[in-house]
């Protein structure tokens, strides 16, 4: 619904600025002066804050009305390695672009307050995991593509 509104005013978006203000309206854990101000943030964008908000429909809903109403059961768990090797791949991916997207929001706002000073930045998040046992760190993009480290299996 919120990148639907965005389109329709023709306002571009980061990759993951979607579901970080989707969160940043809905979660409990978000305080009223953030639901405060990414409300502002859209408003200025031309978005109609409350319609979009009307729209949401949780997970949860979704999922009882399948199981319950329409007979939709989930099916059985048989994906490969490599399929579970690209969903572990896709969803740090998405972390990363959701961190990226996380800091710049909240940078621009603090700088658009007049909280900090700040020009014009890029943001870079840089995972690395690091075995312990044979001292090698790559990428999880490279530990996934290698099938681990050098560590040997047993």
């Amino acid at each position: 619904m919120l990148a639907a509104a965005h389109d329709r005013v023709d306002e571009s978006y980061l990759e993951g600025e979607i579901e970080n203000t989707y969160e940043l309206l809905t979660d409990d854990d978000a305080s009223s002066g953030t639901r405060a101000e990414v409300k502002t943030r859209l408003k200025q964008r031309g978005i109609d804050v409350d319609e979009p908000r009307e729209s949401f429909v949780s997970h949860q809903s979704i999922y009882t009305y399948l199981t319950e109403y329409r007979g939709v059961s989930q099916p059985e768990d048989d994906t490969s390695d490599a399929t579970q090797i690209e969903d572990t791949r896709d969803a740090i991916q998405r972390l990363v672009s959701r961190t990226k997207a996380v800091v710049r929001n909240n940078l621009e706002s603090l700088h658009n307050t007049d909280r900090i000073s700040l020009g014009s930045f890029t943001v870079f998040v840089d995972v690395q995991v690091f075995c312990q046992d044979c001292n090698i760190q790559n990428s999880p993009e490279e530990l996934l593509s290698n099938g681990g480290c050098e560590c040997e299996t047993d």
